[in-house]
């Protein structure tokens, strides 16, 4: 038996540098003296994985009523004890291996499932290169790590071929934490009211199958039937499960492959296809949205996350889209990061500083691309005016930004491209012109954000910082085109089509009719004025009969 209620199976450090495992109503353990600062997984998803299980844990057993009885347990957390007695009441359903019943996130009728497959078949990042591997396959994990690979598994599942079902989110979905000084401030701040994410769901749904979908028989998805919000508990989104799996218990001694731990290790699974087929619109917690046009509410995928402020921003600010008159909501920042803003006092101070992790698997279908991970020092304004005013800014800003870049990519585009096909090297080149360009502006975005928020009551000086990044952007974009077009050696003649395509990308980013003044609200500098013919009798008398003969 392992139960994930009990067992001290979470690796975590503290204050003073200790590292230690703890059950995970240890989260409070000496908070006054040596606080648990944060986890210690040795793998990133697992860290992601496991903090959305806690997360689920407290929203599931200490859901709070409303904003204030929130911040009464995040001054006074909740003594280890009391703790343990608010999990110790679904116990029942965290049995990790049970051979005669329910297990953690796993099949109801382990004898549908058939086929054996290896343990490392269970992470993620088994389907393409292992990332997190340094030599050697996975072969044997302890009980924690194969619990952990289990929650990502269920919580992240990407497409894996014909009936092997997405999580709830979608594949490759971005898990975001707003972080604490403590693990259990980070994990009590992403802690939200109800109203924050239930869509429809049926508050009246059993607690087997209704939350936690393993206590009841598989709603299996074979006739491609799916479940929907208005099928279960509020709760159900922190603990979906569309996979079918069981666990093989551990049978053997060894070493864990991925944490390093001797003692009895997990080396197989078995599995089956047509698990829970979720659909319909989910609002997870943790997850940021985007609207599609066509598909509705989306979640935002990991590949935001690869190092460019254009979709990191706007997981912190809804971010807009002019559709014919008007601007569209494009996408929503979580609800723990609403609920987290809306929970900033302004006594006392007029900009909060806070810190922000996303995270997720950038997929290609079923093969992972890469683990992307940000963490995002913001400072936002105290008030919800001002945030109003703040998110404005940041929307000018990097809609500026993405015009410039589209721009960019089209001039180099068109200097590289002969008359009939783009050079071999070209392909190259325009893949790293848009990460060069926004690795290369986010120093001066990061500055013009905090310019705008220090003078957001000064129109002039909100102006001033935004014209400042318009030319750290045309800078930028001039100095990537010369390095780009340069690196393929043109021949003289290319010069003209070179010529051409320079002369777009000025005029789009720097031309009187260019929409980056519009974008930003201000006007183009005015151009020098001829200067006017000296006032003097010499040249009046050489300029009349130049004038005279012009009449004639």
């Amino acid at each position: 038996m392992f139960n994930l209620i009990s067992e001290a199976w979470i690796p975590v450090v503290r204050r003073d540098g200790k590292r230690e495992a703890i059950p995970p109503w240890g989260i409070t353990d000496g908070m006054d003296v040596n606080p648990v600062v944060a986890m210690d997984w040795p793998r990133p998803d697992f860290e992601a994985g496991v903090a959305e299980f806690l997360v689920g844990l407290l929203q599931t057993t200490l859901e709070p009523a409303d904003d204030k009885a929130w911040e009464r347990l995040l001054t006074a957390p909740p003594q280890p004890e009391s703790l343990r007695v608010a999990f110790a009441k679904e116990a029942d359903a965290f049995e990790l291996f049970n051979e005669d019943g329910p297990a953690f996130q796993q099949d109801f009728t382990p004898g549908d499932l058939h086929k054996d497959w290896d343990i490392r078949d269970l992470l993620i990042s088994a389907a393409g290169s292992e990332m997190f591997v340094r030599s050697g396959a996975v072969r044997a994990l302890c009980p924690s790590c194969a619990a952990a690979a289990l929650q990502v598994l269920q919580q992240f599942a990407p497409s894996g071929g014909r009936g092997h079902r997405v999580s709830l989110r979608g594949g490759g979905p971005v898990s975001g934490l707003v972080l604490g000084d403590t693990l259990w401030a980070t994990l009590w701040s992403n802690v939200v009211l109800r109203k924050d994410y239930d869509k429809g769901t049926d508050a009246q749904a059993p607690r087997a199958g209704g939350i936690f979908p393993w206590l009841a028989p598989t709603r299996t998805s074979s006739n491609d039937e799916a479940i929907l919000a208005g099928n279960v508990h509020p709760l159900h989104v922190f603990w979906s499960m569309p996979r079918r799996i069981r666990l093989t218990a551990p049978d053997t001694e060894g070493q864990c492959d991925v944490c390093g731990i001797s003692g009895p290790v997990v080396t197989s699974f078995r599995a089956v296809h047509h698990g829970g087929k979720y659909s319909g619109e989910w609002r997870h917690p943790l997850t940021p949205m985007r609207i599609d046009q066509n598909a509705g509410p989306l979640s935002i995928k990991g590949t935001a996350l690869m190092g460019c402020y254009r979709d990191w921003w706007g997981l912190l600010f809804a971010e807009r889209e002019k559709v014919g008159d008007e601007m569209v909501t494009r996408r929503h920042p979580s609800p723990a990061v609403l609920r987290h803003l809306e929970r900033l006092h302004s006594e006392y101070r007029d900009v909060h500083e806070i810190r922000l992790r996303f995270c997720g698997y950038a997929m290609d279908n079923m093969k992972p691309l890469a683990w992307a991970e940000e963490t995002m020092p913001a400072r936002v304004a105290a008030t919800s005016e001002d945030r109003k005013q703040q998110a404005e800014e940041v929307e000018r800003l990097v809609r500026c930004a993405d015009h410039v870049r589209s721009c960019l990519y089209s001039a180099v585009g068109g200097a590289l491209a002969d008359e009939k096909q783009k050079s071999p090297n070209g392909s190259t080149l325009l893949e790293a012109v848009n990460v060069r360009f926004w690795s290369a502006t986010q120093p001066a975005f990061l500055d013009a954000v905090d310019r705008c928020l220090a003078r957001l009551d000064d129109e002039d000086a909100r102006k001033a910082a935004r014209r400042v990044f318009l030319e750290t952007l045309q800078n930028r974009a001039a100095a990537i085109f010369n390095e780009s077009v340069l690196a393929v050696s043109p021949d003289d003649t290319q010069f003209e089509r070179i010529g051409a395509a320079w002369g777009k990308l000025r005029g789009y980013t720097h031309g009187d009719k260019s929409r980056v003044w519009d974008i930003l609200g201000i006007l183009p500098p005015r151009r020098p004025e001829r200067p006017e013919p000296p006032e003097s009798p010499e040249f009046a008398e050489q300029a009349a009969p130049q004038e005279q003969g012009a009449n004639r």
